[in-house]
């Protein structure tokens, strides 16, 4: 019988890492169940949260895991945020367009138009 601590040993100093993903986007993909399985164990999630402490500390940016697991298993399903936000800023530049072009066009009417027009607007007006 060997006596001391082997609980560093036995159990690595990173198992206080793969307990809780802090991140929004990425907790739900780290907990992701494909029939009823987890797609990724606290081994993944540990090395992810290692990664992302150093990758803040060099580069002052926020770490992206790639999630190619999900990817692979999903296909096309599957969006990542960067993916998501494009689209979202393509669909609003999409829609500003759409908006300047209803501005800058103009309707051209005839006079007959314009006149009706205006005697609808002093019909309105007289029944206020």
């Amino acid at each position: 019988m060997v006596r001391g601590f082997w609980a560093d040993i036995v159990n690595s100093p990173y198992f206080s890492y793969g307990q809780e993903v802090f991140g929004e986007p990425e907790r739900t993909r780290f907990y992701k169940e494909v029939n009823y399985q987890k797609v990724y164990s606290n081994t993944d999630i540990s090395e992810y949260t290692v990664q992302s402490y150093i990758h803040k500390l060099q580069e002052l940016t926020k770490y992206i895991f790639p999630f190619e697991r999900i990817k692979h298993l999903l296909g096309d399903d599957y969006d990542s945020p960067e993916e998501k936000k494009k689209k979202a800023e393509e669909k609003k530049r999409k829609e500003e367009e759409k908006k300047q072009e209803e501005l800058t066009t103009v309707e051209e009417v005839t006079d007959e138009q314009a006149e009706q027009i205006e005697n609808q607007k002093k019909k309105d007006i007289d029944l206020d």
